[in-house]
């Protein structure tokens, strides 16, 4: 990510869940905590969380940002901040991730999504994804159906990709990478 002409009227600020972010004339960096990022029509187009990720929002009018886990931390940025993100290599855009099979879809996602916001678990083939993205996110994310996300993660745990353990789902990564892998192929 590379960031521009960042002023340092820097103020920390802390938000409710289900909060939505007024973003005029600010600019935003995730301490900790996840937003969803919502069109005008209020779809799921994409997560945020903790890190190094900056929100720019002044120039997303079309766009809000809810705030999806317990609480948020966020720094706050006057003024005109530029924000590039770069993209990885393994990434697939929203456009091309609603246009898969269901099983790929929710697949990408859940690859794309633990490969940002995953958080170790100890076992380097493990990550655990992160609370805040639960499946009603998923599904709205994907462009599917809750009840259809359940049977595919249910599938996926079957096959020793996804293990819930306490509330929390834990992802073998290299199983995951691979089922993405050959549906790409």
């Amino acid at each position: 990510m590379k960031i521009e002409s960042l002023e340092q009227s820097d103020v920390s600020v802390k938000y409710a869940k289900k909060a939505i972010i007024s973003t005029v004339d600010a600019s935003f960096i995730i301490e900790s905590g996840y937003v969803a990022v919502l069109n005008v029509e209020g779809d799921v187009i994409d997560f945020l969380g903790a890190g190094s990720e900056m929100v720019q929002v002044d120039s997303l009018v079309s766009h809000s940002f809810e705030v999806i886990s317990n609480e948020l931390h966020v720094t706050k940025y006057d003024g005109g901040t530029v924000a590039v993100n770069e993209t990885s290599t393994n990434s697939v855009s929203k456009e091309v991730l609603i246009q898969l099979p269901t099983e790929q879809r929710v697949s990408q996602a859940l690859f794309q999504l633990g490969m940002r916001y995953g958080g170790e678990t100890g076992d380097p083939t493990l990550i655990r994804f992160p609370r805040a993205i639960n499946k009603g996110r998923i599904a709205q994310y994907t462009n599917l159906n809750p009840n259809t996300v359940t049977k595919v993660l249910k599938k996926l745990q079957v096959e020793g990709v996804l293990y819930n353990t306490r509330r929390e789902m834990h992802m073998n990564i290299i199983e995951l990478e691979l089922k993405v892998a050959s549906i790409s192929q």
